[in-house]
């Protein structure tokens, strides 16, 4: 049995770590275990899975690391943060970047041995909860803390349309609920799988992500959930999300030209091919099973 150590810094929830762990459970002789402690990861681990994070490289001095990027550093001075992150981070014998732009932010070479592992959406969840009533106009699952989002969910408020919202947030529910007369619902932070609940609840999914970098170039899971659970999205354009609409071959909102609650009756959304974004199938190409294998075996 290979024993297979999640190492994250347990600061964020992470769904692939869900999908990881039901996957690699799932395909034969893994085992999988997550860990915020350094040392307890190292001691239990034949194969270390390190989500950076930051994890100076002379805290974990051993072998057989596959070390994953999921984004790169925002605020000021992001470049030089990225910069430090790939000088001073933890090393591996194999990379996982979420897309070749995140490699090439953080000043890896091509050459590098790596796999690339977008975001996807839970299968079962979908299954289960995808042909729910319906009780809200729209939902909005993420971080209300970016600028901008805040209006996002006022402006179509004030057209009448209920909204659910879900996620960590820096205003409390009573100012959400303030900005139109009760048409918001506040359930705060909350499990995967009731996420995925309230989500399946609404008609339409509302996604509003800083078209700064580096928000702009990586992937929105919300956006990818909601059309798994077939719902119409409302976005504002940024590079990721126009990139995706037209590679699944769907249909967008745009949330800069809504300004009344008559168009979403009359718009005709479409969620293009989503099927090939379920956990398990953007796993599975990544490539990762044969990695953790590989190193276990030879390393």
């Amino acid at each position: 049995m290979i024993k297979v150590g999640i190492l994250h810094p347990g600061s964020a929830f992470y769904p692939e770590i869900v999908a990881y762990k039901s996957y690699l459970s799932s395909s034969g002789g893994i085992e999988v275990a997550d860990f915020t402690d350094v040392r307890l990861a190292c001691a239990y681990a034949d194969v270390l899975f390190v989500l950076c994070g930051f994890f100076p490289f002379w805290r974990i001095p051993r072998s057989n690391v596959i070390v994953e990027y999921h984004s790169l550093s925002t605020g000021r001075f992001s470049v030089w943060k990225n910069l430090i992150k790939r000088v001073f981070n933890v090393r591996g014998e194999h990379y996982v970047f979420l897309s070749e732009k995140v490699r090439k932010n953080l000043f890896f070479l091509k050459s590098v041995s790596h796999s690339t592992r977008g975001m996807g959406f839970d299968q079962n969840l979908v299954d289960k909860y995808k042909k729910s009533d319906k009780d809200f106009d729209l939902v909005y699952s993420g971080s209300t803390g970016r600028p901008g989002v805040y209006d996002a969910i006022g402006k179509i408020a004030k057209l009448g349309l209920s909204i659910a919202v879900v996620g960590n947030s820096d205003k409390d529910a009573c100012e959400f609920s303030s900005l139109s007369n009760g048409q918001i619902s506040f359930f705060g932070r909350v499990s995967l799988e009731e996420s995925y609940k309230i989500m399946a609840r609404a008609r339409f999914g509302l996604n509003f992500t800083p078209n700064v970098y580096p928000f702009n170039i990586q992937d929105s899971t919300k956006v990818i959930e909601y059309c798994a659970l077939g719902l119409g999205v409302v976005t504002n354009k940024y590079e990721w999300v126009t990139c995706f609409e037209k590679s699944i071959s769907a249909k967008f909102m745009n949330l800069e030209d809504v300004s009344s609650r008559e168009q979403f009756e009359g718009f005709q959304f479409s969620c293009g091919a989503i099927d090939g974004y379920s956990w398990d199938k953007v796993i599975e190409r990544s490539g990762i099973e044969r990695r953790i294998r590989n190193l276990a075996n030879f390393g």
